[in-house]
């Protein structure tokens, strides 16, 4: 039996399509909804994850604390020793009008001297640099630094030896022929896997080689252990590429006749074979490298922290005018203090705002603060702590300490009685890798991150991107955090391309008309 087209040619066709409208429309109906169907199937990436990416950048970390309370006009403010000892020197007397910074009473600092060596000492050592001089430290790579480059420099002689040789075994036909003639296609696909393996550990490699020329030139501790963890993936990646090699050779090894083995099947399967221990034992080292760096830096910054306390108990040895104003002394050279050394009056407006007992702990004299007022809008003034409460108010079972804070500059609009809030900057650090706080996931001991492909795009927007190559997981060592970022001691380099947030995809795409009559959805166009 004919087909019903069959009855007709090209030119009936045409007339019969004319005269049956409806048929023609619903042919057409039918055509568009299933090249759309195809289209929503291909093309549809509603269940993939999509990633929020960030360039790593040098920046600026604040922490601070917050507190509220009111503007005086003046204020008689007690000069308290931060330490005590004997004074050896009073540089004014009682009426005289003095500048703010102005060294006061200076009292017996040679104990904080002597600590303060002892501390900048402790350091030289864990950094395994010598003393330039009594007080400065001459510049330098750190010796668990230094005994890194080393390893890192041997990887790059055993990678380029042992890359060249996968290349020979693997992609060279006038080397080792026998691939030519493999034995079956279970050795094929070993084969397959193994010049995969090797492409990626040569990508790997020559980054890796990039970016140790790059920071050569002038290498530092940091720049170190970001090469170290780069020089352990590299290795890792070569040890897999050497692995697969080893798999596919030993395969057509043991299933090729002994009397058939060609002289350079029975070379590579030996080759391999020490190949594979060489790598073995790079990672080994590189590894043990990166785990006595990271532990050297943790000893680092804990001593740098200690020498920073050591300064500033210097410091306090020193009682400095907080404000412009008058000073009254109080002692003499060779009194004993150990808590106020006379008072200060100024005229200039301060605000005295009120902290808890666990903010208080983290705020000293001198440190700055910004102060804006319920009253002026847009005024933002900075300033500096002049003074702290010893002893706190209790009230209800609360208990607040006052903390006094001197104006930089004055401004007419500020009145006495005015309510203020003032943010105080108890630490800071510039210039410093810094990454969004959602970039760095934390378990146990260990934080780390995801980095991306450097040519994945950066969003500017809460969409996110899909990725094309899956990200890589990046173990930090972290610093200081603030509100929204965190340092980034080693591990990550500026310009380096981060994962900050995941966004779960989605199973069904749907998006509805204005009116909601119609929908579309992985059926495809409906109508209501």
């Amino acid at each position: 039996m004919k087909s019903f087209w069959s009855k007709f040619n090209l030119f009936e066709v045409k007339k019969y399509l004319t005269k049956h409208k409806l048929i023609s429309f619903i042919l057409l109906v039918l055509v568009v909804g299933g090249g759309y169907e195809a289209y929503i199937y291909f093309t549809d990436t509603s269940d993939l994850p999509r990633y929020l990416i960030s360039t790593v950048e040098k920046g600026t970390i604040l922490q601070t604390v917050s507190g509220t309370g009111q503007v005086s006009a003046s204020s008689q403010i007690d000069l308290k020793a931060k330490t005590s000892g004997d004074v050896i020197s009073v540089n004014v007397s009682s009426g005289d009008y003095v500048y703010a910074g102005q060294i006061l009473v200076k009292l017996d600092s040679r104990d904080a001297e002597v600590a303060l060596e002892t501390a900048k000492l402790n350091l030289a050592k864990a950094q395994g640099v010598e003393l330039s001089s009594p007080t400065t430290l001459a510049a330098g790579l750190s010796k668990n630094s230094s005994d890194s480059v080393t390893l890192i420099n041997r990887f790059f002689i055993n990678s380029a030896e042992i890359l060249d040789g996968l290349y020979n075994i693997l992609e060279n036909y006038t080397v080792s022929v026998y691939k030519m003639n493999l034995p079956d296609n279970k050795s094929r696909e070993y084969y397959k896997t193994a010049s995969s393996s090797y492409y990626k550990a040569k990508k790997s490699s020559d980054q890796l080689l990039a970016d140790y020329r790059t920071a050569s030139g002038n290498f530092t501790d940091t720049q170190v252990s970001v090469l170290l963890a780069e020089t352990i993936a590299s290795a890792q990646a070569l040890f897999q590429a050497t692995k697969d090699a080893n798999i596919y050779v030993l395969y057509v090894y043991n299933n090729t006749a002994e009397n058939l083995r060609s002289a350079d099947l029975v070379s590579d399967q030996a080759d391999l074979e020490t190949w594979v221990q060489t790598v073995n034992t790079d990672i080994s080292s590189l590894t043990s490298s990166r785990d006595t760096v990271l532990d050297s830096a943790y000893e680092i910054k804990s001593l740098e922290t200690a020498l920073k306390q050591k300064e500033y108990a210097l410091e306090d040895c020193y009682i400095r005018a907080p404000l412009d104003g008058v000073v009254q002394i109080g002692v003499k050279r060779g009194d004993y203090v150990s808590g106020s050394v006379g008072t200060f009056v100024t005229r200039q407006k301060i605000a005295t705002i009120s902290l808890n007992e666990v903010d208080i702990a983290k705020v000293k004299v001198g440190q700055k603060a910004t102060l804006t007022f319920d009253a002026i809008d847009n005024l933002s003034i900075t300033g500096q702590v002049i003074e702290t409460d010893i002893v706190g108010t209790v009230s209800q079972g609360v208990v607040t300490y006052n903390v006094k804070i001197g104006f930089d500059t004055q401004d007419d609009r500020v009145r006495s009685g005015m309510s203020v809030s003032a943010d105080i900057t108890t630490n800071i650090k510039q210039e410093i890798i810094v990454v969004p706080s959602s970039a760095v996931k934390t378990q146990g001991d260990i934080s780390h991150v995801e980095v991306v492909a450097s040519s994945t795009a950066i969003t500017s927007d809460n969409s996110g991107v899909i990725l094309v190559e899956s990200p890589r997981t990046q173990e930090v060592v972290t610093g200081l955090s603030g509100d929204t970022l965190i340092e980034i001691i080693s591990g990550l380099k500026e310009g380096d391309k981060i994962i900050t947030k995941t966004i779960p995809g989605s199973s069904v795409a749907q998006t509805s008309t204005n009116n909601g009559k119609s929908s579309v959805g992985f059926g495809g166009p409906q109508m209501f």
